[in-house]
């Protein structure tokens, strides 16, 4: 989630490239109402500060919903270090700094057990 147009297309294009199936939304209604309805998502990348709800709002009801909770990584512009406590509160796999370290917040979502239990279903799933 970001409203940030070009933004939102550059974590695109290379989430793409690295194999990940990407899902996007512009504010916080949007995307919340896709994260209740869709099951298959693994985790979720919001900015801070978003039109309809913040990222931290955004992570807040995620938790509050078992069936639906999911990791999520928190971009922002700010300070990450006025949002240590929102890490271990809502499960969030680390905060980003904008502009984002793609390369590190690749290998951040790669060394997540979600999605490395999601890649050995896969590779079950290919070589059976």
């Amino acid at each position: 989630m970001e409203d940030n147009a070009l933004l939102l297309e550059m974590l695109e294009e290379v989430l793409c490239f690295e194999g990940f199936h990407v899902l996007k939304a512009n504010n916080g209604r949007s995307a919340f109402a896709m994260i209740d309805s869709e099951t298959k998502i693994d985790i979720v990348i919001s900015d801070v500060q978003m039109p309809g709800g913040d990222g931290i709002e955004l992570m807040k009801k995620i938790h509050m919903l078992p069936s639906r909770r999911r990791p999520g990584l928190i971009l922002t512009t700010g300070s990450a270090s006025n949002l240590a406590e929102t890490v271990s509160a809502y499960s969030l796999l680390g905060i980003f700094a904008k502009p984002v370290d793609y390369e590190r917040m690749i290998e951040t979502i790669r060394n997540h057990p979600v999605h490395e239990t999601r890649k050995n279903l896969e590779e079950e799933l290919v070589s059976f």
